[in-house]
């Protein structure tokens, strides 16, 4: 190609050439403006190419991955808003729902009923289409280059995500489906009762089928990081095959069935058991590297966090906990649930190490969704009128969808995120561990602090018991205290106290009587932000005991069975 030096030499040499000379210098300067004319169109098709490749579904898969890894690289809400719910279905019966909602690359999110499937807008909470289906389809979707994929009855489906019409249906009368997984190469791997095949997402047609297996596969089927290799758990044993030809590479026994889909990842795949065994396996030669006893495990999958921590819960609706164990197998810790609370599929771990569970409750058959650190502390709760069975779905932006049995979607921003009209759920402390939503006439208020602090026991002098909350904002429009607390003495003094801003003094905001009867106490604080500290945003409260009429060196006892700190905050 010719640079400006080249140019200018030739325009010089013309003047002494014939005309043979100045014809060559013509077919160079059109040779030039022709090369560059094509460079520039290389150029420009290329940046086409990268402005408009498509950009990755950030939740197309149970599990987020192919390997379900049950991790994602941005954290969800430090403290929960209710951005919206949104019913998807419109049977009233409330049913489990399984399905873990999916994200596709421009937010929209996708959910199915018992006899539905909805695309819904997350910013707003809109539902775009709603299409019946014919099969309940379990407890998985996935998503790929603008494709659903899922099992319902003894068909297989593939329909269009954008419009939510079938592209194809195939017979598949191999009994229960229990998941697929979808790779880049246009193959989509599921298990059908005994079987385990791959078709194409083009049509449906079946590349490779291996029936006769030893009993039903009763989980979702895993690939490994470079997908030349599907795992799937066909009774006591874990399988890998060939995703060439489905061939058998190694099979391993795992005492009893595994339900929920096995993580893969740095060779090693990780099996939870209904022998309440975690196995962990090299993926190459079905080695068992070790296995770690989990004391009434049953039925939940697994998830690893990036430091390699794995995530495993026991499901015996009792005492039922989370484990935390080392990528060599042992224990680091265990978080118990409250009693009676278990949870059925596996944990959702977000990119700041924060775990999140649901949980249902089998009696009154409600659910829970909790927050838990990566050391093992319950952050905080939510409850849900329903039961919780998938797993939470954390967006980019950081929203967590939950869907529950009374068909609704759940959406929860984190509180630093929520926009003005999301905040009928307001934002509240961590310092009690658990934050909990309590119905107003008026409003939602979140409860700060919740302790149950008594009895507390003391001589005939003063009692002086001390309790600070902190605020996530300072903006306070309105603080209520109230107080559950009781004396089997009479002519108990209660007094209540708030320290002022950039002060150690205390101002008194009540004084009562508390008798040997329950005692209900609500202090409505006017002028709530004097009492929220500069730079820290601490409230501090104290309550004072005095007796009267009591004899010399005898005692008395306060108990103190609720102290409650409830806050609005004024909208920015």
């Amino acid at each position: 190609m010719y640079n400006s030096d080249n140019l200018m030499m030739c325009l010089r040499n013309s003047r002494r050439r014939g005309s043979e000379e100045r014809c060559n210098s013509q077919k160079e300067n059109s040779r030039f403006h022709r090369l560059s004319k094509t460079s520039l169109a290389l150029t420009c098709c290329a940046l086409s190419l990268l402005q408009t490749a498509p950009a990755q579904d950030p939740w197309p898969e149970k599990g987020r991955t192919v390997n379900r890894l049950g991790r994602c690289d941005w954290p969800g809400p430090s403290v929960p808003v209710l951005a919206y719910k949104v019913r998807f279905e419109d049977d009233p019966v409330p049913n489990l729902i399984e399905c873990n909602p999916l994200i596709d690359a421009r937010g929209r999110v996708y959910i199915t009923g018992r006899s539905k499937l909805a695309r819904i807008d997350g910013s707003d909470g809109r539902i775009i289409y709603q299409r019946d289906l014919a099969y309940y389809p379990g407890e998985q979707l996935s998503l790929k280059d603008g494709r659903l994929f899922f099992a319902g009855g003894n068909f297989f489906y593939c329909f269009d995500a954008n419009t939510g019409n079938t592209i194809w249906t195939v017979y598949s009368p191999r009994g229960p489906q229990y998941g697929q997984v979808v790779d880049d190469r246009g193959v989509v791997y599921n298990s059908s009762g005994y079987s385990v095949l791959a078709r194409r997402t083009s049509d449906g047609s079946i590349i490779w089928e291996h029936s006769g297996q030893p009993d039903f596969v009763f989980g979702a089927p895993s690939l490994n990081e470079s997908k030349d290799t599907v795992f799937v758990p066909p009774g006591d044993r874990i399988q890998a095959r060939r995703t060439s030809d489905g061939s058998l590479n190694w099979a391993n026994n795992i005492g009893r069935q595994a339900f929920g889909a096995s993580p893969v990842e740095n060779g090693k795949i990780y099996v939870g058991s209904a022998d309440w065994n975690l196995y962990c396996f090299d993926v190459v030669t079905g080695q068992e590297i070790w296995r770690f006893y989990g004391e009434r495990s049953d039925r939940n999958g697994v998830a690893l966090a990036s430091d390699g921590t794995i995530y495993f819960c026991t499901d015996s609706g009792g005492d039922d906990h989370i484990y935390a164990i080392s990528p060599n197998g042992t224990e680091l810790w265990r978080c118990y649930f409250p009693y009676g609370w278990s949870p059925h599929q596996a944990p959702t771990v977000a990119g700041d190490g924060t775990i999140y569970v649901t949980l249902t409750e089998a009696v009154q058959q409600l659910g829970k969704c909790l927050s838990i650190s990566a050391a093992g502390q319950i952050l905080w709760t939510v409850d849900f009128p329903q039961k919780t069975v998938a797993s939470p779905t954390i967006a980019p932006d950081g929203t967590m969808y939950v869907a529950c049995s009374d068909k609704y979607l759940y959406a929860f921003r984190d509180w630093q995120n929520a926009i003005p009209a999301d905040y009928q759920l307001l934002k509240g402390s961590l310092t009690s561990g658990n934050l909990t939503d309590v119905e107003q006439s008026d409003d939602r208020y979140m409860v700060l602090s919740s302790k149950p602090a008594g009895p507390v026991i003391g001589r005939s002098d003063t009692i002086e018991a001390n309790f600070q909350s902190t605020l996530l904002d300072p903006h306070l429009a309105s603080m209520e205290i109230v107080l559950e607390s009781g004396s089997p003495a009479p002519n108990i003094t209660q007094t209540v106290k708030l320290r002022r801003k950039a002060s150690s003094a205390y101002d008194t905001v009540s004084v009562t009587n508390v008798t040997f009867l329950d005692h209900s106490l609500h202090i409505s604080i006017p002028n709530p932000e004097r009492y929220v500290q500069e730079f820290t945003n601490k409230v501090y409260l104290k309550l004072i005991y005095n007796p009267s009429g009591l004899g010399c060196g005898n005692t008395f006892q306060v108990r103190l069975d609720q102290i409650q700190t409830k806050v609005k905050f004024r909208l920015p």
